[in-house]
């Protein structure tokens, strides 16, 4: 990998994807395959890659019109090109032979997961700290910065588990929200059910699962806040979605604070629009022309090609928006931003973001791959960032917490941690 302009950037690599035969695969040619059910390639790549022998079944090089049989096992070479996450460092808070804490940036996933690789938080900890074996607790998700713990060992694994699973952990969070929040303490108590399976979608509902977390109002600037969340349930999004439902949506929620969720942004539960929609404008649309990221893109296109999903009429309208888009987007040197005004000059970067070890001798490229046959633009450090921040983590016996993040700096969050932690860091017992 390489640091460019507070980017962690991993050199494109060839990656070796296996399956076997899925049960609806049967019978039909592995083209027709690979082109309905990974839309990101495309007909004419996955034909090049069949006659090359980068996808092959059984080990073997097929003809394009090889027909799956049951137990066929597939493989495909592809070349991979992961999303940037945020350069910044990994803050190690404790250490010892049974447990590790960290303070995960934002902007990197737990896990190998998608598109996400050597730039998860797992690969990050064994290349750059030397740290192998490692079992994470629980998972905070990609944009959620803060304490991360992680045991070192099965029996620890297994002690905090049932901490957790007891409900026995208390966790506070930090978060900057629209809005002037209430003075008051306010317990929203409102269940949690999926909105979609396949873009991990949540929404307040009556068939939901029990979710619970109170909110306490920190300070406020008269247009967004500071607030104190304590999730006693451990709902996928839960503090997202319960902001979003108290009409107090986080300040840089790409998902949750979008007016693709009606009027009033899912305020109430009330969206506006039938459920379908929200999940293709706000998970893809919305993410690819904020985020300008590529897998955003890829994602919008394969869900887009899924008509099935959606009316002509609004597949239509998306499409022409994209379109409007499409040359700021793709275009690395260009003049205009996408709503036809000059781009603002941007702030100069410090040294450290702005340095990189590139080599050019680590790169690779590929002919057939769409990445390398187009020049995307990285996304800025800052756009990676959600102003949500798991700032303690504690049970009987000790506590885990951070400094405050640069956005939630207050006088009502001035407290001696940066001294606290000069001490022996605690232990879990």
């Amino acid at each position: 990998f390489h640091i460019l302009t507070g980017l962690r950037k991993v050199y494109p690599y060839y990656f070796t994807f296996t399956v076997y035969a899925k049960g609806r695969w049967l019978g039909q040619t592995l083209l027709d395959v690979f082109t309905q059910e990974f839309k990101s390639t495309g007909r004419e790549y996955n034909i090049h890659a069949i006659e090359s022998g980068k996808l092959r079944v059984n080990g073997q090089s097929v003809n394009v019109d090889y027909k799956l049989k049951h137990n066929d096992f597939i493989s495909s070479i592809t070349h991979r090109h992961e999303v940037p996450v945020t350069a910044d460092p990994i803050e190690i808070i404790a250490n010892t032979e049974d447990i590790l804490v960290v303070n995960k940036p934002s902007s990197i996933p737990m896990h190998p997961c998608g598109r996400y690789r050597h730039n998860s938080l797992v690969y990050i900890l064994a290349k750059d700290y030397n740290l192998h074996n490692l079992r994470p607790i629980y998972r905070l998700d990609r944009l959620t910065s803060g304490v991360t713990i992680i045991a070192r060992t099965e029996s620890k694994a297994k002690e905090l588990h049932k901490l957790i699973e007891g409900r026995k952990v208390r966790k506070e969070y930090l978060c900057k929200v629209e809005g002037v929040f209430p003075d008051e303490r306010i317990e929203c108590k409102e269940p949690l059910e999926v909105l979609t399976h396949s873009l991990g979608l949540f929404k307040v509902g009556k068939n939901g699962k029990e979710s619970w977390t109170t909110f306490e109002l920190v300070s406020t600037d008269g247009e967004t806040s500071i607030v104190r969340c304590q999730p006693h349930t451990g709902r996928t999004h839960q503090i997202r979605v319960h902001l979003q439902f108290l009409g107090f949506p986080i300040v840089n929620d790409r998902i949750y604070n979008s007016p693709e969720w009606g009027p009033n942004k899912g305020k109430g539960g009330d969206f506006g629009r039938p459920d379908e929609e929200v999940n293709l404008f706000v998970h893809a649309l919305d993410k690819m022309l904020r985020l300008k990221s590529v897998s955003a893109i890829l994602l919008f296109y394969a869900i887009t090609n899924r008509r099935d999903r959606l009316g002509d009429e609004n597949l239509l309208d998306a499409e022409a928006l994209v379109d409007r888009k499409v040359a700021y987007l793709f275009s690395t040197n260009n003049q205009v931003s996408y709503d036809g005004e000059s781009p603002a000059k941007k702030p100069k970067l410090d040294s450290a973001r702005t340095s990189s070890d590139f080599d050019e001798s680590k790169m690779t490229h590929d002919d057939m791959c769409f990445e390398c046959k187009n020049d995307f633009r990285d996304p800025d450090p800052e756009e990676l960032v959600m102003y949500l921040h798991a700032y303690k983590y504690g049970a009987d016996g000790w506590e885990y917490s951070t400094t405050v993040p640069k956005w939630a700096k207050c006088s009502e969050l001035e407290n001696p941690l940066d001294e606290e932690k000069t001490d022996a860091s605690p232990t879990v017992e």
